[in-house]
């Protein structure tokens, strides 16, 4: 039976694209609060320092987390083969949440939670931006074949 090979194809693509943007992440890039200790209740004799702290970067971590799940649940939907319907909603999640990624990272990059990160004009992050919109086209991709998968198999069945 030859159905299902390039949708799963698409998916495994789409999968390593999402698993890349994470790996890749520009959302692990860190901010920092400045904290001065200035003093003697600080324990330096009147002199300053300032040092760096990592804070919470919530929408990195939340993007990230978004992105480890688009990319489980397009794992998934290569398994569900035998089911077009089931298969064909997992994709349509897929590429929901591939959608609010997208968004996401723009409203990221361009709202720039870092402080004037010049990280964010690098060709490097270009291509780490550019991972997660490659695989909304695989997705999509592959939602297209898997319909067509599905007139095909009708279209077998009439002939039955």
């Amino acid at each position: 039976m030859v159905i299902q090979r390039l949708q799963s194809l698409f998916l495994f693509i789409a999968f390593i694209a999402l698993v890349l943007s994470s790996i890749f992440s520009i959302y692990w890039l860190i901010a920092y609060k400045e904290m001065a200790f200035d003093g003697p209740e600080s324990g330096l004799s009147g002199s300053m320092m300032v040092c760096q702290e990592p804070c919470a970067h919530w929408p990195g971590i939340s993007l990230f987390a978004l992105t480890i799940i688009d990319a489980i649940i397009s794992i998934v939907a290569i398994f569900l083969f035998k089911n077009f319907r089931k298969q064909k909603r997992t994709i349509k999640i897929a590429i929901l949440l591939s959608v609010f990624l997208v968004i996401g990272i723009g409203l990221y990059g361009y709202l720039d939670p870092l402080g004037g990160n010049e990280e964010f004009t690098t060709a490097d992050l270009i291509f780490r931006l550019a991972l997660v919109p490659l695989a909304l086209v695989f997705q999509i991709w592959a939602l297209c074949r898997v319909k067509a998968d599905e007139r095909l198999l009708r279209s077998a069945d009439r002939i039955r």
